[in-house]
């Protein structure tokens, strides 16, 4: 119990740290090899790539937990009250489906990559690897959102029984 706690709270903030970590310490050997050794290695700069898109990926999935998405809220900024609600429900549900439409579309791309066995130029890893970022974060994106909701909607009970 204590790790799926702990998996709950840190996953995506564990995730970025060793990503980040990991792409510091390649591109160093990268700038190392090319510029001390004079002997440039093909598959740190294409790894370094792939584990960018990983970290933005993953961080727009914290993004999510933390509720620090960017938010056009034009619409809900015009209403009071239960319209307000209204409005923020509506623009809930379309960002969940927007995240179902993409968490299905790249689970599909990801499984065509794999079974074409396509694999990287320098680095020769599955490119499967790299699209695989898509589908997972879509996937945290979407359960981030709804154990926010969740959390929401319990702390707003809360909050009405205690008045």
């Amino acid at each position: 119990m204590k790790v799926i706690k702990a998996l709950n709270a840190h996953l995506e903030e564990w995730l970025l740290v060793l990503l980040m970590s990991a792409e510091v310490i390649i591109v160093f050997w990268q700038v190392l090899a090319r510029f001390v050794f004079k002997t440039p290695s093909a598959w740190s700069e294409e790894i370094a790539r792939y584990m960018f898109i990983w970290l933005v990926w993953i961080g727009a999935a914290y993004a999510t937990k933390e509720n620090k998405h960017i938010k056009i809220d034009i619409l809900s900024s015009k209403f009071k009250g239960a319209t307000k609600v209204i409005v923020n429900i509506f623009t809930g549900i379309m960002f969940v489906a927007l995240l179902v439409f993409m968490l299905y579309t790249s689970a599909k791309v990801t499984k065509t990559v794999y079974d074409s066995n396509s694999i990287a130029t320098g680095s020769h890893m599955p490119m499967w690897i790299a699209w695989f970022s898509l589908p997972l974060s879509m996937f945290l994106m979407i359960f981030r959102f709804v154990q926010n909701t969740i959390i929401g909607m319990k702390n707003k009970g809360k909050e009405e029984v205690a008045e």
